[in-house]
C-alpha cells in the first residue's frame, strides 16, 4: 500500500510518556530488541503516521516493508498476505477491524506464525489492548497478546502546540505559541485538522503578505 510521503519519524512528535514505546520501536526496526510489538491507542494518536514511519524507515536502512492497512483491505483477498513473511518488516494497522472476519483471523494468524519462523518482524496497531479484541479465533488472540504491547498516548493540548511548531519548523514555515494555542482552543482538536488548517491559514497570509498573527486569523476564519 502506498504511504503518504508526509509521515516519517522526523515530524512524528513523541511526548515523555511515549518515549519508552518509540524507543522500543526503533530498536525492533533495527532488529534489536522485541521481533512483535502491539501498539494500541484511541484514534488520535498517530498510529497510522508511526506505522508507515515504521516502514519509511526500513527503506531509509536499504530493508524492505509491507504496510497492511485492514480498515482499507477487508474487501480484498486473503490471499494478499501470501509470501509477506519474505519482508524484513510487516505492519498491519487498525486490526481490530477484522473482528466481525473470520477469514482474515485465520490468514493472520498463519501470516504471524510465518513471520516468527522466517525470523522477521512484526508491528501492528489497534483501538483497544489485546484483552478486548473480540476474536473468534482463539489462537490468534493468543499470539497477539504474547508480545510487547504499548498503548500510545494521545498528546494533551500543550504537546499538540510544540507538536505543531516542530512540523512547521520541518517544513520552513513559522508560528509562535500563542498563535498555536488560539487555533488550539477555537478548532477541532484532531491533529491532522489541526494541521491542515493552520497550512490554509500561513499559505494565505503568504499570498496576501501578511504575518500569520491572531487577528489575521480571526479575520480569515470569522472567529
Amino acid at each position: 500500500m502506498r504511504l503518504k510521503e508526509e509521515n516519517s519519524f522526523d515530524n512524528f512528535y513523541v511526548a515523555e510518556k511515549n518515549q519508552l514505546a518509540l524507543a522500543s520501536i526503533r530498536d525492533c526496526l533495527k532488529a534489536q530488541g522485541d521481533w512483535f510489538l502491539y501498539l494500541w491507542a484511541n484514534q488520535q494518536a498517530g498510529l497510522t503516521h508511526l506505522l508507515q514511519a515504521c516502514c519509511r524507515q526500513l527503506g531509509l536502512q536499504e530493508e524492505s516493508a509491507f504496510y497492511l492497512p485492514m480498515d482499507e483491505l477487508l474487501q480484498s483477498p486473503i490471499e494478499l498476505v501470501d509470501n509477506l513473511e519474505t519482508y524484513p518488516l510487516v505492519c498491519i494497522d487498525n486490526i481490530d477491524c477484522i473482528i466481525n472476519h473470520s477469514d482474515w483471523q485465520e490468514a493472520l494468524f498463519h501470516l504471524y506464525n510465518r513471520i516468527k519462523q522466517q525470523n522477521g518482524r512484526l508491528i501492528v496497531s489497534s483501538h483497544c489492548p489485546p484483552a478486548a479484541l473480540n476474536l473468534s479465533l482463539s489462537d490468534l488472540k493468543s499470539r497477539l497478546s504474547a508480545g510487547t504491547t504499548f498503548n500510545i498516548h494521545t498528546l494533551d493540548d500543550a504537546e499538540k502546540v510544540q507538536a505543531l511548531k516542530q512540523r512547521f519548523l520541518l517544513r520552513g514555515l513559522k508560528a509562535n505559541d500563542e498563535v498555536l494555542s488560539f487555533v488550539l482552543r477555537r478548532s477541532d482538536r484532531n491533529m491532522m485538522v489541526l494541521m491542515e488548517t493552520l497550512e490554509q491559514l500561513d499559505s494565505r497570509a503568504f499570498d496576501e503578505r501578511r504575518r500569520l498573527t491572531i487577528p489575521f486569523i480571526k479575520e480569515v476564519m470569522d472567529w
